[in-house]
């Protein structure tokens, strides 16, 4: 289990098919007293919900679960598979959920299939990827809507991440070539390889729709537009981490591509058709000196979140402090925006403390209106790992550390994701 900073009582979760290596707990959202948790390596080759869960012959089929809280207390409701598991799908890999809504990526995933509910047994597309939509009736789990990308190509990674907000859904596919930019572009030429791409889906009367194909304002080869993504009614944020413009905060030159893998995050809104409102950098990049070990990128937008007029941003590979190149070097910082009619600005940067050497914080991050989750890696003086979740609440403008939570047993991968819904992090 995992106590508070003031020892809070705590669950411990596991899947009701624990197998070595299925990565239960790599990705988690919760809403309300609903939890969903994602394993891509699980190997079970059930399909749908609730299947058989004994099975191992599909390797990295992967698989999400369904925990339900009543009076304090959590139980599994459902283990869910895709209609048409398949090895390698890494089905998991992302989760999202909205109420009785649930939808889970499989970037593995081989269809060759385009938009809703196509022939998800057309394996022509390797790792092309999907997503997948499940709904509760009573306690009662069942796929509603099978996704694809609207230009659906060979490893293309659709379902790297994704995010459902009522009736919306974000889908990120990291992996995608086109050249095309802005919204609703040509997505038709590879001649951009991973550059990236993200797309939207809105439902109407419980049927899914293909809304958009959204790319960057500044395209570029290998930018990964798309490895993150969050969205919260009709706003969006999509995260770059390997964007290589030299511009920094948020409205300057983005076709400076001198600072590799600096990384960028996008702001999108819908208003009957999505637009971009802002495109997010560091204010102040910094690269270590080359002497101690050249360019440093830092891969802003490597995880993302958003909460009504809030985006929250991590760069987990920013050098903060102390001896670069060792294992007493800081890395890692958290960046919070918020949008003021149409204009988005910096409101606070979060990093580890001077006295906290050793830290990589932000891998994961975690927003729920006035509360912020970051998971941080800590090794302090030694080899040795410890992973914690660092908790922030704002008041007003002011974002201060309220909790460190840590795990009663150091080897457990604590922080390697988190979510929060209220007065609850998982």
């Amino acid at each position: 289990s995992i106590r508070g900073h003031h020892g809070e009582p705590s669950t411990y979760f596991k899947a009701s098919n624990t197998n070595a290596g299925d990565g239960f707990g790599t990705t988690m959202s919760i809403s309300g007293d609903t939890l969903v948790v994602g394993a891509p390596g699980e190997d079970s080759p059930a399909i749908s919900v609730n299947g058989n869960e004994a099975g191992n012959d599909a390797t990295d089929a992967g698989a999400a679960y369904v925990f339900v809280r009543n009076k304090g207390v959590w139980t599994q409701q459902a283990y869910l598979k895709p209609t048409n598991t398949g090895a390698g799908d890494r089905f998991g890999t992302s989760v999202s959920i909205s109420g009785d809504t649930v939808v889970v990526g499989a970037p593995g995933e081989d269809s060759g299939a385009t938009g809703i509910n196509g022939n998800k047994d057309d394996n022509s597309a390797t790792d092309s990827g999907a997503a997948y939509v499940f709904v509760r009736s009573g306690t009662t789990w069942s796929q509603q809507a099978y996704l694809k990308a609207s230009n659906t190509g060979a490893g293309d990674a659709f379902g790297t991440s994704l995010s459902i907000s009522g009736g919306r859904i974000i889908v990120g596919a990291e992996g995608e070539d086109s050249n095309a930019t802005g919204i609703n572009g040509n997505g038709s030429n590879n001649s951009a390889p991973d550059s990236g791409a993200a797309y939207t889906y809105l439902r109407s009367s419980n049927v899914w729709a293909y809304q958009a194909y959204i790319k960057a304002s500044n395209t570029g080869a290998g930018d990964r537009f798309g490895c993150s993504v969050g969205i919260s009614d009709s706003n969006a944020v999509v995260g770059a981490w390997g964007e290589g413009a030299a511009a920094n905060g948020t409205s300057t030159n983005p076709n400076d591509n001198t600072k590799p893998q600096t990384g960028a995050a996008y702001a999108f809104r819908e208003t009957g058709t999505w637009v971009q409102q802002a495109y997010l950098k560091d204010a102040y990049p910094v690269l270590p000196h080359p002497t101690f070990g050249g360019d440093d990128p830092e891969w802003f937008g490597k995880s993302v979140a958003i909460s009504g007029n809030t985006i929250v941003v991590s760069a987990p590979n920013k050098f903060v402090g102390g001896f670069f190149g060792s294992i007493n070097g800081n890395r890692g910082a958290t960046y919070i925006f918020v949008r003021n009619g149409s204009t988005w600005s910096e409101q606070a940067y979060l990093s580890s403390e001077p006295n906290e050497m050793g830290t990589t914080l932000g891998e994961h991050i975690a927003i729920d209106d006035n509360v912020l989750a970051v998971g941080t890696n800590f090794t302090g003086l030694s080899e040795t790992s410890v992973r914690r979740i660092l908790l922030f609440m704002r008041n007003g403008a002011t974002w201060t550390r309220q909790h460190t939570v840590v795990t009663e047993n150091d080897d457990r991968l604590l922080g390697c994701a988190v979510a929060v819904s209220g007065s609850t992090l998982i």
